[in-house]
């Protein structure tokens, strides 16, 4: 038997040099099978983060602002009573000028006509009476209801007495122009301030100033021999009546000066934060075939024709005909005087909630050349004023060259504020009313719609920042966001690989040198169409850090249920497989580290044995941990993640497997797989794309998504260099049996990895190594035991309690099982002991763990 035994575990020894126990784990696998990297790149070890927020700014140039409330009066003066005209328009001007008082900042006063003289028959006293009479118009803005300021132009008391004015002191008969104040301070404005008990001695001594104020002027007019008119606001005003702004025309004008007599079309492009909802012209609605969702209840229907008949129709007809927010009236022309004229109309209270943006744009009828149009002209008309009151003019003084199709003229937009604004834009481009598409790109670059507008900011900005660094891989957005007033925040991260990090305190001062918000403010200017610049831009420090923990996100969408109680499990599982050259050192899944065994049934195998899960110790020391997943079953959709600590990794790591699996399924019934690396210390920092992970055959269980790859090189400061190869191939294998992906990933470590030599005594002749023949070994009283590794695969020589390293180039030495050649006068008892007391350990698992606690 003892003879026997000898032969037994030199047969075992044979094997084990041989590499046979590995060899026969991977002739299953056929080495042309093994999957080849898709794609690859290396992965940061730092980052350099910073932000940036820019303002939202409208494209042209405000010409007005839209009344929220109109109030109309008259302001009627008879003459027998003031007894000149000079002073009966002294009379309007100082009501005029109590009205600029009632009213708020942004409100304005508009004469809708000049002063007329009226001679009217007063019956009762049968005499002819000459008045003085003024139409005004109160546009309301912004604090106050037109309800109110209606009131307060009738309203009889004192108040009006300490509002009256001086006639020196009143404005002139021209009135100034409209106020475009589109943030209004609310404390600076007194109209809007509201008194407060802390203020209370405040508020009396400013009142008993301006009563001295008002009682000096009085005064000094009556030293001047002006008469003290004791009459109030209320009894020159006539016909006070307040409306909401509902209706506005825009009126398109031109010429066309030679050549067969042709027209132009407006249309209106309706859009909302997000994408563009109609597209409104003279022949309907156009959104089902730009793919625009419309504007619901109130879009016009396909094919809608305007009020004039004929081609357009008459929208006027039948008692069920529908109001739309925007109607493009039929364009009127005059041959004789070659111009021509197109009315579009706005109902502002029509409007959705979402709308934001109107965008009106004109382009000849039949023609594709808008060069041959000459006096190109837009007036905002307030269309239920009495005579049409003009708002605003736009004449456009730039003539269109030879190419220029169309012309965005006007726009019209919603702000916080809740007011439209009106801006003239007058750009000039390509495309016309037949084909949306050429004009909806150009309103993109014009920042319509808002949010894609903005977000089109990012790439130009990222390029000029790599410019600036000189540095030739991309510099990366991390949170990109709008707030509510449409401002783009926008993140960025400068990634560091290998010895890059040298150069952080370079860029750190590139990045705070008063030359680059200069720079980036150019880019804005240039990208955003001339609209933005220094004023809208704001940087924020950049800061460095590492970037050496990073999270694997996978996501997939899993089939339909066939049943509600069906009890099939839709998930992935997750699972990083580490790798220390061709052996397996460690498994982590969402149960934890597993613990590989390196002896499995009396056999010894470097390339280590996965045996389930044994909850004692983590050859990873933490660095690798499950992130948890989450399934939705409504929107059937699930997620899971790995983190990886990958500086934290022992040395002796080298491959950092991903595998996906599924425990019921084949992995090809679930769809849309994906992964992406982010970065986990910085938030919203990708360090790679979103991949989609295709399995390559049907039945498989498991998918392998990636393998990160430690590199020989290290950097100056002795950090290992981590690349990333995507392989998404498919494999056998799921969690609660990792034996058919293991194979195939051995046979990928075999195919890359160099084969790992052994770290067992060299027998007979010379040592490869240092070309010494090396004495033959037994295990005896004085002869170290054999330990497994805690750092690396490499067993440690422990003798007298330290470990005993190989001569050869620092390695350790390992013993072997049984000597060839006993020493002389030996002789071997029942518990294998020789003379001297040496006991020979069993090389298996309970041996190992019994040299553990000897050692």
């Amino acid at each position: 038997m003892a003879i026997a035994e000898i032969e037994q575990r030199e047969q075992f020894e044979k094997d084990i040099l041989d590499d046979k126990p590995a060899s026969r784990m991977l002739a299953a696998v056929d080495k042309a099978q093994v999957p080849e990297p898709l794609a690859s790149f290396t992965l940061p070890n730092s980052v350099i983060v910073g932000s940036m927020k820019v303002l939202f700014e409208p494209a042209g140039q405000q010409i007005c602002i839209l009344p929220r409330e109109v109030v109309e009066a008259t302001l009627v003066v008879y003459l027998k009573e003031v007894g000149s005209t000079k002073e009966g328009e002294a009379i309007i001007q100082q009501c005029l000028g109590v009205i600029r008082k009632l009213i708020g900042a942004g409100d304005e006063v508009r004469c809708l006509r000049s002063v007329d003289l009226v001679s009217m028959d007063d019956r009762e006293e049968v005499s002819t009476t000459t008045t003085l009479q003024l139409p005004i118009a109160l546009y309301v803005r912004r604090i106050h209801r037109g309800l109110e300021v209606a009131e307060a132009i009738c309203r009889r008391g004192r108040v009006g007495s300490d509002l009256w004015q001086s006639v020196w002191s009143l404005p002139t008969t021209k009135l100034g122009p409209l106020d475009l104040c589109t943030r209004p301070d609310a404390v600076s404005e007194d109209c809007s301030m509201q008194l407060k008990r802390e203020e209370a001695d405040d508020v009396s001594s400013k009142l008993s100033n301006e009563l001295a104020d008002s009682l000096l002027n009085i005064a000094m007019d009556q030293a001047q021999g002006w008469k003290l008119n004791p009459r109030q606001l209320a009894d020159f005003t006539r016909s006070v009546r307040a409306r909401i702004f509902r209706t506005v025309h825009l009126e398109f004008h031109w010429a066309y000066p030679k050549g067969i007599f042709d027209s132009l079309d407006a249309s209106c492009i309706i859009c909302n934060e997000d994408q563009v909802l109609e597209i409104i012209d003279a022949h309907g609605c156009h959104a089902v075939k730009y793919s625009a969702p419309g504007l619901g209840p109130y879009s016009p229907r396909p094919g809608s024709q305007s009020k004039s008949g004929g081609r357009h129709g008459d929208r006027a007809e039948g008692s069920k005909a529908m109001i739309t927010p925007v109607f493009c009236h039929e364009d009127t022309n005059d041959p004789t005087s070659r111009r021509g004229k197109q009315v579009v109309e706005i109902r502002v209270d029509l409007l959705p909630p979402s709308v934001t943006d109107l965008l009106f744009v004109i382009s000849p009828t039949n023609s594709r050349d808008l060069s041959k149009f000459t006096s190109l002209r837009c007036v905002v008309v307030d269309a239920e004023s009495e005579g049409n009151e003009i708002l605003a003019d736009n004449e456009v003084g730039y003539h269109p060259k030879f190419g220029d199709e169309s012309a965005t003229l006007v726009s019209i937009y919603r702000l916080e504020d809740e007011l439209w604004h009106v801006n003239k834009i007058n750009s000039f481009g390509r495309g016309s009313h037949r084909d949306y598409r050429t004009i909806l790109n150009n309103l993109l670059e014009l920042g319509y719609p808002r949010n894609p507008a903005m977000k089109n900011l990012v790439p130009p900005v990222l390029e000029r920042i790599q410019e600036e660094l000189s540095i030739s891989h991309p510099v990366k957005e991390t949170v990109v966001s709008l707030t509510q007033k449409h401002a783009l925040e926008m993140g960025y991260a400068v990634e560091l690989s290998g010895d890059q990090k040298a150069m952080t305190a370079e860029f750190l001062e590139i990045l705070a040198s008063p030359e680059f918000p200069s720079a980036i403010s150019d880019t804005l200017w240039l990208s955003s169409a001339r609209r933005m610049n220094a004023k809208q831009l704001t940087l924020k420090e950049a800061m460095f850090g590492d970037a050496w923990r990073l999270g694997f996100d996978f996501g997939w969408t899993f089939p339909e249920q066939e049943e509600e109680d069906d009890p099939t499990p839709f998930f992935l599982d997750a699972t990083c497989v580490i790798f220390e050259g061709q052996a397996l050192r460690e498994l982590v899944d969402y149960r934890g580290a597993h613990g590989v065994r390196w002896v499995m049934n009396g056999v010894l195998d470097y390339r280590g044995y996965w045996v389930g899960q044994i909850p004692i110790g983590d050859a990873t020391g933490g660095a690798v941990q499950h992130a948890g997943g989450d399934v939705n079953y409504t929107a059937r959709e699930g997620k899971t993640s790995m983190e990886v600590q990958f500086n934290e990794l022992p040395l002796g790591v080298s491959d950092v497997f991903l595998v996906l699996s599924s425990p019921s399924l084949p992995i090809s019934s679930f769809s849309d797989i994906t992964m992406q690396v982010k970065d986990v210390r910085h938030e919203g920092h990708n360090v790679s794309d979103v991949f989609e992970l295709t399995p390559s055959v049907e039945k498989d269980t498991a998918l392998i998504a990636c393998r990160c790859s430690r590199s020989v090189e290290k950097t100056q400061w002795g950090e290992g260099i981590w690349t990333l190869e995507m392989i998404s191939s498919s494999s056998g294998g799921q969690a609660m049996d990792y034996r058919p992906v293991l194979q195939t990933l051995y046979a990928i470590q075999a195919a890359t990895r160099v084969t790992r030599q052994l770290q067992w005594p060299y027998k007979g002749g010379r040592n490869a190594s240092n070309g010494e023949e090396s004495k033959t070994l037994k295990l005896g009283r004085k002869m170290p035991l054999r330990m497994d590794g805690i750092e690396s695969a490499d067993a440690v020589m422990v003798k007298g309690g330290s470990p005993q390293a190989s001569p050869r180039g620092g390695s350790i030495q390992l013993p072997s099982i049984a000597s060839k050649t006993p020493r002389s006068g030996s002789r071997r008892s029942k518990d294998s002991s020789n003379e001297e007391g040496t006991r020979s350990l069993p090389l298996t698992a309970r041996g190992v763990d019994a040299a553990r606690t000897m050692s």
